[in-house]
């Protein structure tokens, strides 16, 4: 394969600059050159954990399982799910072909085929960053203002293109393409199709802003919307009941809206987490691509780390700025609580993300907490392990309450708080289950869910610490707290 290059650019201040040099290399090995004006002015790396003050170049070896950084992989849409179809990567694999026939040879590997989507559809995203063949296109993308696409009503382009594979579940038809205006929808990861769009409660209207990243005035709320896919009826409503019990919780969460268009499947609305009240995105990194960096590259997949080592990294300075250790620390133990509790056994660390730089970051609110144990293909207590125990089964194993207590103390939880963090998460485990017993999802899914989160629960729950006994007040000069029987005076004070 010969050496391909390509342009990093970064709106991480708010207007476009230019960041690095992509360099893939015959080898496999791709090499990230910092620009001189991005290191002179210590814009945010790539990754929060590259510090512009000490590298000019990242060199990351071939790798099967990462063809492409994380960071950079998680800009392209990802390979299709077994036995069904990603929307959005049907619609850039499509693309590629046109792409393909113009150059006269195709990819010769997992990483020249990688790097043709990224360079197709690796801007736009979630966050700042975005990739270009060049820097001119860079330029003329940066100047082109997006059109809108209405993605229940439009008949050409994308938006009808996106219905078509979410409908059928199939590959794209090269005919789709022709007719109105066609791009790369922007990339999401996940099992369920989606995309970014804007949002009008008033009038439940999806606009997709396609073509250009020209800063304009687009009336409505940023989200990402998430259709739901054949096979999965009752996710939408599912995923939405989660949503509120992470907020009972005490977590921090999106506004999201279900739909149900008429001629269309279920929609489950969810306001974008990485843009603020001033409407500028922040830099958002997954923490799979955070610790994929800050362990050399060892950890290799978004379930090959425990969440200890998530926890531990928010406590390492050398890693990460984190703006408030103990307010991170608290967030990520009630998250993973009440993951277990309420059968999202999907949370890998692609469902975990940072916001901000490396000079100072945050955890993300919650997103994803669909609770896929409702389906058997995805029955599983978690995806990471905890405490040492391997939860990728049906069954919650005994020792997974005394490792969520012990898990609270590598959180920075104070121990007389634990009592009452693991209650606060067992009640909203609760009203979740409450709330799915009468919502309108299929009767076996909703029972499948209740019976494995209930199993969970009871073993939990036979581990919660009692809380911590009122502390005596102190024996003051002159108190006098000998018995006395009911007939007695006090002893006058001295005697």
């Amino acid at each position: 394969m010969p050496a391909l290059t390509a342009s990093l650019w970064t709106r991480a201040l708010g207007v476009p600059r230019r960041l690095a040099t992509l360099v893939a290399a015959e080898s496999g090995a791709l090499t990230v050159s910092y620009d001189g004006g991005a290191i002179k002015d210590r814009l945010p790396g790539l990754s929060i954990v590259h510090d512009l003050a000490m590298v000019r170049d990242v060199v990351y070896p071939p790798s099967y399982a990462n063809p492409l950084p994380p960071a950079l992989a998680e800009l392209a849409p990802p390979p299709h799910p077994a036995g069904r179809v990603n929307p959005q990567r049907a619609i850039v694999e499509t693309l590629a072909q046109r792409v393909y026939a113009d150059r006269g040879w195709h990819p010769a590997n997992a990483q020249q085929r990688e790097w043709d989507l990224l360079l197709l559809c690796g801007r736009g995203s979630v966050g700042v960053l975005d990739v270009f063949s060049s820097d001119e296109q860079a330029a003329s993308w940066y100047a082109t203002p997006t059109f809108e696409a209405d993605l229940l009503k439009d008949q050409d382009g994308v938006a009808a293109m996106f219905r078509a594979v979410v409908a059928s579940s199939a590959m794209v038809s090269p005919e789709l393409l022709g007719g109105g205006r066609t791009a790369a929808l922007p990339s999401l990861g996940g099992m369920m199709p989606k995309t970014l769009a804007r949002f009008n409660p008033a009038t439940e209207q999806v606009m997709l802003d396609l073509g250009g990243g020209a800063p304009t005035a687009r009336p409505g709320i940023p989200v990402v919307v998430k259709i739901e896919p054949s096979g999965y009826e009752g996710i939408v409503e599912l995923e939405a009941l989660a949503y509120r019990a992470c907020a009972a919780a005490g977590l921090a969460v999106p506004r999201t809206w279900v739909l149900r268009p008429p001629e269309f499947r279920p929609m489950l609305v969810v306001e974008r987490v990485d843009i603020g009240a001033d409407g500028q995105a922040s830099a958002m990194e997954t923490v799979f691509a955070v610790l994929f960096e800050a362990s050399g590259f060892r950890v290799h997949s978004a379930d090959a780390a425990p969440y200890e080592m998530v926890a531990a990294a928010l406590r390492a300075p050398n890693i990460l700025t984190v703006d408030d250790r103990a307010a991170a620390g608290l967030q990520l133990f009630r998250q993973v609580l009440v993951s277990l509790l309420i059968g999202n056994g999907d949370l890998h660390l692609r469902n975990l993300a940072l916001l901000g730089t490396r000079a100072g970051c945050r955890l993300a609110p919650v997103y994803d907490p669909a609770p896929m144990r409702a389906w058997y293909d995805h029955d599983i207590v978690s995806a990471c392990n905890l405490g040492g125990l391997s939860l990728d089964r049906a069954v919650a194993p005994p020792e997974l309450g005394n490792a969520v207590v012990k898990f609270a103390a590598v959180c920075g939880l104070a121990s007389v708080t634990v009592a009452t963090e693991m209650d606060r998460c067992m009640d909203a485990g609760r009203l979740f289950l409450d709330d799915v017993r009468g919502c309108g999802a299929p009767e076996e899914r909703r029972q499948n869910l209740i019976r494995r989160a209930t199993q969970v629960r009871e073993v939990i729950g036979a581990a919660v610490p009692l809380p911590p006994a009122p502390r005596r007040r102190r024996k003051a000069a002159g108190d006098d707290t000998r018995p006395r029987s009911r007939s007695a005076p006090p002893s006058p004070p001295g005697r």
